[in-house]
């Protein structure tokens, strides 16, 4: 629904006005040796901090992204290693988000992975329905 769209849009807005980069919280996620992540500790990580002031929401949503970037980055290395992979691919709405995204793909190359994006379809809904449309168009070239 719209709120459910909303907090993430917000929470980007409010870490793009955070000057400089941003610490993530140690107790934000845990990763276990089979690579299932929990990030119920970025969430409470997130309601512990002080946000009455505006500084203080940027650097919390500035922290809340450089945390869920760590832990993404964490996870994917882990199945890339567990899989012998050295290429990956990031799909879906959320790359739209330019500080997770900044923080995610030169970390992973970092960690030796060539990281594949979007760049002739949008990343989220659009690309979805183009690629729907072609299938559909494929579907009925077929038919006929």
């Amino acid at each position: 629904g719209v709120q459910t769209c909303a907090l993430p849009i917000w929470l980007e807005a409010l870490a793009l006005r955070h000057p400089g980069p941003a610490l993530p919280w140690t107790e934000a996620f845990t990763l276990d040796a089979h690579g299932v992540l929990d990030l119920r500790g970025l969430w409470t990580a997130l309601a512990d901090r002080p946000i009455d002031t505006s500084t203080g929401q940027a650097e919390a949503a500035a922290r809340f992204h450089a945390s869920l970037a760590a832990a993404l980055v964490a996870w994917v290395a882990h199945h890339a290693r567990a899989q012998q992979l050295d290429t990956v691919a990031l799909g879906g709405g959320c790359w739209i988000n330019r500080p997770l995204r900044q923080a995610v793909v030169p970390a992973l190359q970092a960690r030796g992975l060539t990281v594949l994006e979007a760049t002739q379809a949008p990343c989220g809904d659009g690309g979805l329905s183009l690629g729907q449309a072609a299938v559909a168009l494929a579907t009925l070239n077929r038919s006929r």
